[in-house]
């Protein structure tokens, strides 16, 4: 199930099933704990037992045996301390079993979100995969920190205080059992609806972070646009539409709240008319009826808690049970192990043979899944065309290419033609359907991931910059590197008057997503960035289509520096960067319909030379 789909209706025993597949550790250390509940709820038991044998042996007698009473007083005290001892230790334990559950949640969750493929990313909303760690992981801490040790004491509790009440006096316990009764079918009523309840509130509440975090990260294009008035709107619709949902599962949730001290009231009333309907005659005792009124009381007690505590329980269970969404999702990415192949020194070549791809299915496609899974099956694709609707959807169809070591190649296209997606399966970001990319020869697939990552960088389109310096930017792949090493790469790929022109040099802060910087002095720091990680094979995605010309032209020399003896792929948005660059392939509709150097594409009269004369007729007009 994806994280940011409803729940449909998670049941308790099957969430908590699923958690122990996953948190190894989540059932372990908690025999102790039980015991020592069992221990602090027993000892509530002492109390109506021996307010019986104060009743009938202190009070009944003629002579009141204040030696005697005295003792029993003495036992219900030490019984009421040890109780109380034992529960305050179980809660101080089971405190540190969920607080050792909530870092590895928390943990796993991070490991998750760093190993899920830019497929998989791009598939759910960022708030909910947010709220997934945040809000849901808080909603399963809160549970642990009073409701768990709540089910834990009142649940023996019920138990213990049952079985007193049929021992005590058959007739009267059957009597205060019989409400009971009441309560477990309305909690069970209750249960179903606050699952689904709840299960929407965090939908919603997954809904309003992702628009509040575009509200805040996209507030310059707001602002430019005008549209104010349209995100509040739509914002606002998240947040009412999260207050209904809330409202009706706190409804619910409200409806338990007087159950418990109703029918506690009525099981009393009830209790003391049938004592005295049935007497002293048939061996019924004051003690006994005083005894089973207590233990009564004591019981429903406990019964109504609980009734309260389904509220937080059920918040509990949806939030475990989306945090198991995420921790359940698969590794699309298959990363092998430390002991695999390794990319020799020395320069690498790249290529990619017969590769089709595809992103993943949208909702409405979904009924084409299982004709698409069957075509995968296949060593080769070339039957695709044969799935009616289906080709489409391919990204990429059928791509196979070379770059030998040491060169550059120019991917161009229009817009959508595969270019970016044929970038992130070079570096590695998403694996092919079919077919593969291989560096020297070898299938990527089989590569160890660590020394695939060190050889082979990407320079996206949108370089993303943390909120921190220039220099702990540059650092994000060695964190140890000095500054003088980046200054040193500065100065080769000949950016070094632009940091020298900055107020704090490498000092500088960047601010949140690179927001202090133009377009291109992102560019400018994140080409330092892959520098400084002297990799063999660098992918630049249109490193150069959102500058100026007077920045573009130091970009260009920049990409020029950077790409001296190593492999270069420049996914090219303008002309003038393709014809630098050694070979060119140009895209269209995911196939890569020519291949060549400039002079060579110019003189085919294809579609590079279109874009051409169209680009020449430009500049000259």
């Amino acid at each position: 199930m994806s994280p940011s789909e409803p729940l449909d209706n998670p049941s308790v025993l099957g969430t908590f099933r699923r958690a122990r597949l996953q948190l190894p550790d989540f059932g372990k250390s908690l025999g102790v704990t039980v015991c020592l509940a069992s221990i602090g709820a027993s000892g509530r038991l002492i109390l109506p037992a021996l307010l019986a044998k104060v009743i009938d042996d202190g009070f009944d007698r003629q002579t009141l045996e204040i030696a005697r009473v005295t003792k029993l007083c003495v036992i219900a005290a030490i019984a009421t301390l040890v109780s109380q001892l034992a529960i305050r230790l179980a809660a101080y334990r089971l405190g540190v079993w969920s607080e050792k559950q909530m870092v590895t949640l928390r943990q796993g969750c991070v490991d998750r979100y760093l190993n899920m493929s830019l497929d998989q990313h791009a598939r759910h909303r960022r708030g909910v995969l947010v709220a997934r760690a945040t809000t849901d992981v808080e909603s399963i801490a809160r549970f642990f920190e009073w409701g768990a040790i709540s089910w834990l004491i009142n649940s023996v509790l019920v138990i213990v205080l049952s079985a007193f009440l049929l021992i005590a006096d058959l007739r009267l316990g059957l009597v205060a059992l019989a409400f009971v009764v009441p309560v477990v079918m309305i909690m069970r009523f209750v249960q179903v609806h606050l699952l689904a309840a709840h299960s929407r509130v965090r939908e919603h509440v997954g809904t309003y972070l992702g628009k509040a975090s575009e509200l805040v990260s996209g507030a310059a294009v707001i602002r430019s646009y005008r549209a104010e008035s349209a995100l509040k709107a739509s914002v606002e619709e998240s947040i009412q539409s999260r207050k209904r949902t809330a409202i009706r599962a706190s409804g619910w949730g409200a409806a338990l709240f007087p159950t418990g001290d109703l029918l506690s009231s009525v099981s009393v009333v009830t209790i003391v008319l049938v004592g005295i309907s049935i007497g002293p005659q048939d061996s019924l005792s004051k003690g006994v009826v005083v005894a089973v009124m207590f233990a009564a009381i004591r019981l429903l007690d406990p019964v109504a808690e609980i009734s309260e505590n389904i509220d937080l329980t059920q918040r509990a269970v949806a939030g475990l049970a989306r945090v198991l969404d995420v921790l359940e999702l698969p590794v699309e990415l298959t990363v092998e192990s430390a002991s695999e192949e390794e990319l020799p020194p020395g320069p690498l070549d790249v290529s990619m043979v017969e590769v089709w791809y595809r992103y993943p299915l949208r909702p409405e496609e979904s009924d084409q899944v299982d004709q698409l899974d069957q075509v995968e099956q296949v060593e080769h694709v070339e039957h695709v065309e044969h799935v009616e609707h289906v080709e489409h959807v391919w990204a990429l169809r059928d791509i196979s290419l070379a770059v030998p070591a040491g060169t550059s190649l120019a991917v161009v296209g229009e817009t959508g033609s595969g270019k970016s997606t044929l970038a992130r399966l070079l570096v590695r970001m998403s694996d092919p359907q079919c077919g593969s990319v291989r560096v020297r020869g070898v299938d990527v697939r089989s590569l160890n991931d660590q020394s695939f990552r060190a050889r082979v960088q990407l320079v996206p389109q949108e370089p993303f910059l943390f909120d921190a310096s220039i220099a702990d930017n540059v650092r994000t792949g060695r964190p140890g590197l000095a500054d003088s090493a980046i200054t040193e790469a500065a100065a080769r790929l000949g950016v070094q008057p632009w940091l020298s022109s900055l107020p704090a040099g490498l000092a500088t802060n960047v601010g949140e997503r690179g927001a202090e910087l133009s377009a291109g002095e992102r560019q400018l720091v994140a080409l330092l960035r892959a520098e400084v990680m002297n990799p063999d094979v660098l992918v630049l995605d249109e490193a150069t289509s959102s500058v100026d010309a007077a920045l573009e032209a130091q970009l260009g020399a920049a990409i020029e520096r950077i790409g001296v003896g190593r492999t270069l792929i420049v996914i090219a948005h303008r002309l003038s960067t393709a014809a630098r660059l050694d070979r060119i392939a140009v895209m269209h509709d995911g196939e890569c319909v020519e291949l060549g150097t400039h002079d060579e594409l110019v003189r085919l009269g294809g579609r590079y030379s279109n874009s051409v004369e169209r680009w020449r007729a430009a500049i000259e007009s």
